[in-house]
């Protein structure tokens, strides 16, 4: 009789232990699934820059590839290849990290300016007045950096004025 209890209580242990086992091996091989589904939906939808500059006082990350933090308007994006890109909240913006599913962390935003963390002085360019702007652009150097940062700008004004609301934007991400 013992035998025979023991012996049962074995088979249940380790059927017990074997669905233990299956259970993590198949949680385990969904993450690398999902993680390859999205990676490959990255790839399949690269990240739209035209309305973003190349960030380049960040440095490469490729662990951070197809992720984001944001600052009110203001993003700091890395792409499908760990290229850091910053730029402000347009629609075009939203939409391509909607598309490419990239996740939200906590990063610090690289801008520097009349309430950023980083102090900063307007700078005059191109007739416009630029009061926040990327760490990176200096008065006087770079003017094709400044120019599209500028276009940037423009391009977010006037959806602005066209009703475009960035924070529904951001709430409208997975």
């Amino acid at each position: 009789m013992e035998t025979q209890f023991f012996l049962n209580f074995l088979a249940v242990a380790l059927a017990v232990g074997a669905n233990i086992c299956l259970f993590f091996f198949l949680r385990g091989l969904n993450q690398v699934l999902e993680t390859r589904r999205i990676e490959k939906k990255r790839r399949e939808h690269r990240l739209d820059t035209r309305f973003l500059i190349r960030a380049r006082d960040q440095q490469k990350c490729t662990l951070c590839a197809g992720t984001y933090g944001t600052r009110f308007d203001k993003i700091l994006v890395y792409d499908e290849n760990g290229d850091p890109w910053v730029g402000l909240l347009c629609p075009e913006v939203i939409e391509t990290l909607r598309k490419g599913q990239y996740e939200k962390l906590g990063y610090i935003i690289p801008f520097r300016g009349m309430g950023e963390k980083i102090a900063g002085k307007p700078v005059y360019i191109y007739g416009t007045v630029v009061e926040v702007y990327p760490t990176f652009l200096r008065s006087g150097v770079n003017l094709a950096d400044w120019k599209k940062w500028v276009s940037i700008e423009k391009h977010f004004c006037e959806e602005v004025t066209n009703g475009w609301n960035y924070q529904q934007g951001l709430r409208s991400l997975p």
